[in-house]
C-alpha cells in the first residue's frame, strides 16, 4: 500500500509556516494605570488592556516571554503579568516613584529605579521579593538597562547629569559617568562596548556615547528637541532616538556617531523599543495615545496603533516588546503513519494541528508519537532536542524547531507458493494462510516479532523447499523469520513423482506394483512418495513370456527410486502354438496330433489341408483371422487339459503304400490365436 499521508501532511506544514509568528509589545499607558498589548504581527491590539497600579512608567518582559515587570511611578510598586493569561499575578512593592525597569539576561534579577528615594530596587525574579538593600545612585534617576552580559546595569541621574554603572556581582555602583544635561534614556550596543544617554536638556538635545571599558564619554551627536527614549538594533548599526518636543525619531548610525535620517511620528513621543528581527521600531506618542510603527529598511511610518484611549498617555519606557514567539513544527515521515500529539497538536491521522506557538521561551513540550495499527514508530530527528527513539519526547522550546517523527509500516511477509504440486502455508502468529489454489499471500507483522512459517504438503505433493532470500531459504517446512524487515518467501510443492508404465509386444500380461498404486491392467499411471523404494513385478499371461523392462535406466531391474517421475515399458511376447508331427500310420496308426500353449481347458480347433495358402475366417467366432492354409479342413474340436495340452487322434487306413504331405494347424478359440503351419508326410508302405 502506498501512503501519501506524510506528503500531504508535509505540504499542509509548509502552507501553515508560511504565516511568520511575530512577538508581542507591553505599552504602558500612564494615564490609563494599564498596559495594552500589540500583536506586532499584525499591529491589532490583544484582548483588553490590563489594570495595574498607579501611573505606570515603563515595562520590561522577561527574556522567555513569560512574564512582564511594570514600575508603578504612582503606586511605589512593580506589577508581575502572566503573559500566558496576561493577568497580574503579583505586585512588590519597591521605593519611591518607579520609573526605569530593566532585567538581567539570565531573567534572574529585575532593577527598578525609584525616582524618589535616588536608588535602585533589585527583584528576585524566582520570589518576586526585594533582595538586599536598595542600591544609591545620584539625584532623580530616571531609566535603567542591562549590559547584554548582564554584568553591569546603567542608570540614569536626571538631575546629576550622570549616568551610574552597577556591578550586578555585588551590587554596588562601580563608576559615575558625567554625561549631557538632564538624561534620561539609557542603551547598551549588542556587543556590550558602548553606552549611549539621551540628554533632555534644554534646547536641542544630544546623546552621549560612552566607552564601557573606561566609561568615559567619547563622543556626543546632537539630536532634535529633548530626546527621551533609546533603542539600538541587533547588529547594533543604528540607534532610534525619540525627541519628544520634536515629535521625531533621530536615526543615528553607530559607526561615526552621525544622525543620517530624522522620522517624523506623532505628538511627545516617549518610550521606543525595536522588534527582536530589527526590522520594525515601536514608538510610544504620549499625547495622541498612539504608537507609530517604523518598518527599519526605510526608516518610513508603516502603521499607527491607537493604544485605546487617547488621554490615557503611553509611556513605554523600558523593553516593553517581548522574545520573538518560537514555533514548533510537526513533520511526520517514513512508510507508515501515525499521530503526534501533545497539547495544541494533534497531527495525523485527522489531526492536521501541526503547528504550534510558544510565546514563552524555554517552555517544555511533551509529544506523544502513536503508530497506527499496521505501523510502528521508528523515531525522532530534526536536530537539538528532536533526537530519539522513545515515543514520548519532551522538546525545550529555546528555539523554534522542526521534529519528524517517522512511522514505518509494520514489516510484511509476502508468501508466494509455486512448483507442480501444492500444499498450504500457514503463520504463526496467524496472517498468512495459503490453502490449495492460493498463489500468494501477504501479512503483516509487529517490528521484530517472531514469525514462524509452516508448509504442508498435500496428499500428492512434497514440499521443496523455501526461497526469496535472505532468511527465506531451506527446506524445513517450519521457517522462523525475525520481522526486521518486509520479506519475500516462496514457498515450492512438488508434485509426487509418478511411474507410468507402457506394455508393448504381441503377447499379454499384468504390471504390478509395491507399495500398491499400478495395476496394469487398467491403472498404468500412479504416483508414490518421493525418494520412496517402488517395486514392479511383471506377470505374463498364459501364452505370453515377459521379456523385461525398459525406458528410464532405474526400470530395467523393476526396482525404481523415486526421486523423479518414470516411464516404464514392460515388453510381453507372445508364445505360439507348437504342434508334434504326425508319423506314418503304419508304424504310428493311431496318429496323435498335440498342440501346447493352449488356454488351459480352452477350446482348440484342429485345421489341416493339402496347400499352404491364405484363408480369412468368418462368422462370430475369430472372425478375421488368417488360416494359412487354402481350403483347410476342420477335423475337429478339443478341450484342452489343466497343462495347456491338447490333443486330437487321427487313424490312417491301412491301404496299399503311398505318400502324401498334409498341413496341420490349430487355433485357440479363446484366444483367437493361430499356430505355426506344420508340414507332415503322410506314408503307407
Amino acid at each position: 500500500m502506498i501512503r501519501l499521508f506524510s506528503v500531504v501532511m508535509f505540504c499542509l506544514i509548509l502552507f501553515v509556516q508560511s504565516a511568520y509568528t511575530q512577538p508581542f509589545a507591553y505599552i504602558t499607558n500612564q494615564h490609563g494605570n494599564n498596559v495594552t498589548i500589540i500583536d506586532t504581527a499584525t499591529n491589532m491590539l490583544v484582548g483588553t488592556p490590563i489594570a495595574v497600579e498607579n501611573f505606570p512608567n515603563s515595562a520590561v518582559v522577561t527574556p522567555d516571554g513569560a512574564f512582564v515587570y511594570v514600575a508603578n511611578g504612582g503606586s511605589a510598586s512593580v506589577s508581575v503579568i502572566d503573559t500566558t493569561t496576561n493577568m497580574v499575578v503579583d505586585t512588590v512593592a519597591v521605593g519611591a516613584g518607579p520609573g526605569g525597569i530593566t532585567i538581567t539576561p539570565d531573567g534572574n534579577f529585575v532593577y527598578v529605579v525609584n525616582n524618589g528615594n535616588n536608588n535602585v530596587s533589585v527583584i528576585s525574579t524566582s520570589t518576586n521579593t526585594v533582595v538586599g538593600s536598595p542600591i544609591p545612585v545620584q539625584t532623580a534617576p530616571f531609566i535603567a538597562t542591562a549590559s547584554p552580559d548582564g554584568n553591569f546595569v546603567y542608570v540614569t541621574n536626571f538631575t546629576s547629569s550622570t549616568v551610574s554603572v552597577i556591578d550586578t556581582s555585588s551590587n554596588t555602583v562601580t563608576a559615575t559617568v558625567t554625561v549631557g544635561p538632564g538624561p534620561i534614556g539609557v542603551e547598551v550596543s549588542p556587543d556590550g562596548s558602548r553606552a549611549y544617554s539621551a540628554n533632555n536638556g534644554f534646547g536641542p538635545g544630544n546623546v552621549s556615547v560612552i566607552d564601557t571599558s573606561s566609561n568615559t564619554v567619547i563622543d556626543t551627536v546632537t539630536v532634535q528637541t529633548q530626546p527621551r527614549g533609546l533603542a539600538i538594533t541587533p547588529d547594533g548599526n543604528f540607534l532610534y532616538v525619540t525627541n519628544s518636543a520634536s515629535g521625531t525619531v533621530s536615526v543615528i548610525r553607530t559607526s561615526d556617531n552621525t544622525v543620517i535620517d530624522t522620522v517624523t511620528v506623532q505628538n511627545l513621543p516617549q518610550g521606543i523599543d525595536v522588534t527582536p528581527d530589527g526590522n520594525f521600531i515601536y514608538v510610544a506618542n504620549q499625547g495622541p495615545g498612539t504608537v507609530s510603527v517604523i518598518r527599519t529598511s526605510d526608516n518610513t511610518v508603516v502603521d499607527t496603533v491607537s493604544v485605546g484611549n487617547v488621554s490615557w498617555g503611553p509611556a513605554a519606557s523600558g523593553k516593553f516588546i517581548g522574545p520573538t514567539p518560537v514555533t514548533l513544527d510537526i513533520m511526520l515521515a517514513g512508510s507508515g503513519a501515525g499521530n503526534v500529539s501533545s497539547m495544541g497538536i494533534d497531527c495525523g491521522q485527522g489531526g492536521v494541528d501541526c503547528m504550534e506557538t510558544y510565546n514563552i521561551i524555554g517552555t517544555v513540550v511533551n509529544l506523544s508519537a502513536t503508530p497506527d495499527t499496521d505501523s510502528f514508530f521508528s523515531g525522532w530527528s530534526g536536530g537539538e532536542g528532536c533526537e530519539g527513539g522513545d515515543p514520548n519526547l519532551s522538546v525545550t522550546m529555546d528555539t523554534s524547531k522542526t521534529c519528524t517523527a517517522t512511522f514505518t509500516q509494520d514489516p510484511a511477509i509476502t508468501l508466494i507458493k509455486t512448483g507442480s504440486g501444492d500444499g498450504t502455508v500457514t503463520s504463526a502468529p496467524p496472517g498468512i494462510n495459503c490453502g490449495p489454489g492460493c498463489t500468494m499471500d501477504a501479512a503483516e507483522f509487529m517490528e521484530l516479532s517472531m514469525v514462524t512459517l509452516t508448509a504442508a504438503p498435500d496428499a500428492s505433493s512434497f514440499f521443496s523447499g523455501w526461497s526469496g532470500g535472505e532468511g527465506c531459504t531451506g527446506s524445513d517446512p517450519n521457517l522462523i523469520l525475525t520481522m526486521d524487515t518486509s520479506r519475500n518467501c516462496t514457498a515450492t510443492f512438488t508434485q509426487d513423482p509418478a511411474v507410468v508404465v507402457i506394455k508393448e509386444g504381441d503377447g499379454n500380461g499384468t504390471v504390478i506394483s509395491n507399495p500398491q498404486g499400478i495395476d496394469c491392467g487398467s491403472a498404468c499411471t500412479a504416483e508414490f512418495t518421493e525418494l520412496s523404494m517402488v517395486t514392479l513385478t511383471a506377470y505374463p499371461d498364459a501364452v505370453s513370456s515377459f521379456t523385461g523392462f525398459s525406458g528410464n535406466p532405474d526400470c530395467a531391474d523393476g526396482m525404481l527410486t523415486m526421486d523423479t517421475s518414470k516411464t516404464c515399458i514392460a515388453t510381453f511376447d507372445f508364445i505360439p502354438q507348437l504342434l508334434n508331427p504326425i508319423y506314418p500310420g503304419v508304424a504310428s496308426n493311431p496318429n496323435i496330433i498335440v498342440a501346447d500353449q493352449a488356454s488351459p481347458e480352452g477350446r482348440v480347433a484342429f485345421v489341416w489341408g493339402f496347400m499352404p495358402g491364405s484363408t480369412i475366417v468368418g462368422g462370430y467366432v475369430c472372425n478375421g483371422i488368417d488360416i494359412g492354409l487354402n481350403d483347410p479342413r476342420l477335423l475337429g474340436i478339443r478341450k484342452a487339459y489343466p497343462d495347456q495340452v491338447a490333443e486330437f487322434i487321427v487313424y490312417i487306413p491301412l491301404n496299399s503304400a503311398f505318400e502324401l504331405p498334409v498341413y496341420t494347424q490349430v487355433v485357440d478359440i479363446d484366444t483367437c490365436r493361430v499356430s505355426d503351419l506344420i508340414m507332415n508326410i503322410i506314408r503307407n508302405e
